[in-house]
């Protein structure tokens, strides 16, 4: 959810990537510094980002022996399906 919802609010033609990365580094980046900074996330720990019930991304600790490497059932999504 969270990677459909990066490529369709970071999708712009015209401008290329530039709006994805500002969004990365605002939706994810700083997400996971706030975990960083509350001291929930430590030194290789792992952040699973996530879409919330308010459509807003949210990061979150994974626990301990979780595996996180595996995405779920996400569809990727074509940009040149996006209307």
């Amino acid at each position: 959810a969270a990677i459909q919802s990066l490529s369709l609010d970071g999708l712009d033609p015209v401008y290329g990537a530039r709006p994805l990365k500002r969004l990365i580094q605002r939706q994810v980046v700083d997400n996971v510094a706030s975990l960083i900074i509350a001291g929930k996330l430590h030194e290789g720990d792992t952040a699973r980002i996530d879409v919330g019930a308010d459509d807003q991304l949210f990061a979150e600790p994974v626990p301990a022996g979780e595996n996180s490497d595996q995405p779920s059932d996400d569809t990727p999504v074509e940009p040149d399906t996006v209307e």
